[in-house]
């Protein structure tokens, strides 16, 4: 009799599979950062996740996900008169913090948020609770109501923050998922490097002039460093 209950045993093992052999999600592809659509990703990384979700022609919902703890904080929403600066560019991460830029009711800001911090009481994304403050919101410019674009932006230690702007205007907005795509005239227009240092809440101009490399912006060992023309510069952060 026992061997016919290990004929049904391993019968059993076929159609079900032991505990151990359950399949799980990959670590890119944790089930509380899926979007309930098809995503566009403009930032992923090892623990963050930053996609924009469009519904309607009116509506797109800017998503960052902390992947290991699968928090998801809604970062901007056209319902709200909140659109987001699309271009991969424009969006910076450091361990779980996350920089970007928001046209928000006419202004452009730049934020910093922790996504490993809690979200809020909201329940899924786009139900319209407020989420907690930003680590960071500051104006783009020295001119908080001039229309301007962030092309390029990057996040250093302890929220430090660098960007670059230009006029926002012409064909940069995409009226078809309500979101900007920065500074698509970025070479031959005036542009502005700002910086942002850590402890300090007014921003900084470094650098205005037509050949500015917006793509040349990065920092490394705690200076950020940039192109104009043909030569290089750098300033502390």
């Amino acid at each position: 009799m026992r061997w016919r209950a290990l004929i049904a045993a391993a019968a059993l093992g076929g159609v079900f599979p032991a505990a151990s052999a359950v399949s799980h999600h990959e670590p890119d592809h944790f089930y509380d950062c899926e979007p309930a659509g098809p995503p566009q990703d403009l930032l992923k990384t090892k623990r963050v996740l930053v996609y924009f979700e469009s519904g309607r022609a009116d509506r797109s919902e800017f998503v960052g996900c902390h992947r290991p703890s699968r928090k998801q904080h809604l970062l901007a929403d056209a319902a709200d008169y909140r659109m987001m600066f699309a271009s991969p560019a424009a969006v910076s991460a450091r361990r779980s913090a996350v920089g970007y830029a928001v046209r928000d009711n006419g202004r452009t800001v730049v934020e910093v948020r922790d996504l490993a911090s809690e979200p809020g009481p909201w329940p899924c994304v786009g139900c319209g609770v407020e989420q907690p403050a930003p680590l960071r919101r500051i104006p783009a410019t020295h001119h908080p109501r001039r229309k301007v674009g962030v092309a390029t932006l990057v996040l250093g230690r302890a929220t430090a923050v660098v960007w670059t702007t230009c006029r926002l205007g012409g064909r940069s907005y995409d009226y078809a998922l309500s979101h900007y795509d920065g500074c698509r005239q970025t070479f031959g227009a005036t542009v502005r490097v700002w910086r942002a240092r850590t402890g300090h809440e007014n921003i900084e101009l470094l650098d205005k002039g037509r050949n500015i490399h917006v793509r040349s912006l990065r920092i490394e060992r705690g200076r950020v460093h940039w192109r104009t023309g043909e030569t290089r510069r750098s300033a502390e952060l």
